[in-house]
């Protein structure tokens, strides 16, 4: 049987993680003192997507918001620079170069 006073509504949770694993997303933030009010135009379908994640998880589009943004520019940007240029090069000219041969092995 559930107790009425039981229930609480958990919007953050601090979770133990291992400082040398850099895969781990950064904890979750509080909302800011102060903020910039800006109005994007964003892909009608991820706005959905937006709204509905939000509803169902009882949080506010806004929150959602930070926290994809906050991922992206702390997680998915400094990623992007883990493959050394010249190596990158490297690896289009390959594919550039067999490109018939790798289409003919996908199929």
């Amino acid at each position: 049987m559930l107790c009425p006073q039981a229930h609480t509504h958990v919007t953050h949770v601090d979770l133990p993680s291992d400082p040398d694993d850099s895969t781990m997303p950064p904890p979750l933030q509080p909302m800011p003192a102060t903020t910039k009010k800006f109005t994007p135009e964003i892909d009608a379908a991820l706005y959905d997507e937006l709204v509905t994640v939000s509803k169902q998880n009882g949080q506010s589009q806004r929150y959602v918001l930070e926290q994809a943004l906050s991922f992206y520019l702390h997680n998915v940007v400094p990623s992007q620079h883990l493959v050394r240029p010249d190596v990158m090069s490297a690896f289009e000219q390959s594919v550039a170069a067999n490109r018939e041969l790798l289409e003919r092995l996908a199929k």
